[in-house]
């Protein structure tokens, strides 16, 4: 609604640690924004 606004971080993946936020950035998808899937490490 105009009233509440809702922030999704999806979760790091395992094994992820050592990457930059550009090496991150392709891992995430549109369904782990909103909360249905979890980001998988490729």
């Amino acid at each position: 609604s105009s009233e509440v606004r809702w922030l999704v971080l999806p979760e790091r993946p395992a094994g992820t640690e050592h990457l930059t936020e550009e090496e991150l950035v392709p891992l995430v998808s549109r369904d782990s924004m909103v909360g249905v899937a979890k980001v998988e490490a490729s």
